[in-house]
């Protein structure tokens, strides 16, 4: 298998950057509109004892109550996976949407309540040392918003629901538990078109593969093929620009083969259900690697 690019270090770097200063803007726009339509500004001047200690209070209250509604969200959305209850029909198209909504308002409300007991906690600090209010709240909440929006990047928070979907799936379209559970799960994308236009789940299909003696064999959430030998046109890896995990290093292996019909398709594999970008990398270069003996006809590793 060709060995294609990754993505650079320098674009990894420039990502970041650029996902650091949206954070930043994101915030400094919503104080500001906050302030101008919420009620005065908050006073510039340092504040005394009781200033600190209101500040503490209303900020525990407040980093409770949102750090409590986004734990119960979650847990009500991993219990219903998302509110997916029927997988006799395909559940990516509409899972795509009610992910990326209940990403927004459960990351939302996590980091908001975090930011808010994190000015618990070091704002009285601020106020000593002469700071006002605004940046005795304002710092700490906009270090925790940084830090954990880059950390919803990096690890899979929703992992359970993208993993019980796609098993919960196969079995209802008859896969026997025994081989679902050896399956390897994977998405995967027509690599003829751009993934840099989708906003959330950059893969068009998600299933298991299984690589077995003779043929590589996928069923999915509404796609299914098989690849003889004999039907394998060319196997290459290649970086995917709109897919995260390609900036933690990951590098996709792309399939192009014949099908039983006579046609050509190439579809490129992705990574499905990890806990990190880093995972998934990995995952992805030993799936490279399996791929890659089984081509040769060489006995798959232990």
């Amino acid at each position: 298998m060709t060995d294609g690019k990754r993505v650079s270090p320098w674009k990894r770097v420039a990502v970041a950057l650029i996902l650091v200063v949206v954070v930043v803007v994101s915030f400094l726009v919503g104080s500001g509109l906050a302030s101008r339509f919420l009620g005065p500004p908050v006073p510039r001047e340092p504040a005394g004892p009781r200033g600190a200690a209101a500040l503490v209070v209303l900020c525990l209250v407040l980093g409770v109550l949102l750090l409590g509604a986004a734990l119960v969200g979650y847990g009500i959305a991993v219990a219903t996976r998302c509110f997916t209850l029927d997988l006799r029909r395909p559940f990516l198209p509409g899972y795509k949407k009610k992910v990326w909504v209940a990403n927004v308002l459960v990351s939302s409300a996590a980091l908001a309540g975090l930011g808010l007991l994190a000015c618990a906690f070091l704002g009285p600090l601020l106020l000593a040392m002469g700071l006002p209010v605004s940046v005795a709240a304002g710092v700490p909440f906009l270090i925790v918003l940084v830090a954990g929006q880059l950390a919803l990047v990096w690890f899979g928070i929703w992992t359970p629901v993208s993993r019980a979907l796609v098993r919960e799936r196969l079995a209802a379209q008859g896969v026997e538990r025994e081989r679902i559970a050896r399956a390897t799960l994977v998405g995967i994308q027509d690599p003829a078109r751009s993934s840099l236009r989708k906003l959330s789940l950059v893969a068009d299909d998600a299933g298991g593969l299984w690589i077995e003696p003779e043929q590589l064999v996928y069923a999915g959430d509404s796609d299914r093929f098989t690849v003889r030998r004999d039907q394998l046109l060319e196997m290459t890896r290649a970086a995917d620009p709109g897919s995260t995990a390609s900036y933690a290093g990951a590098v996709h292996p792309l399939l192009r083969f014949r099908t039983p019909e006579g046609a050509e398709r190439a579809v490129r594999l992705h990574s499905w259900g990890r806990w990190s970008l880093g995972a998934a990398a990995r995952e992805l270069d030993a799936l490279a690697e399996s791929l890659e003996r089984w081509k040769s006809g060489t006995p798959p590793s232990p």
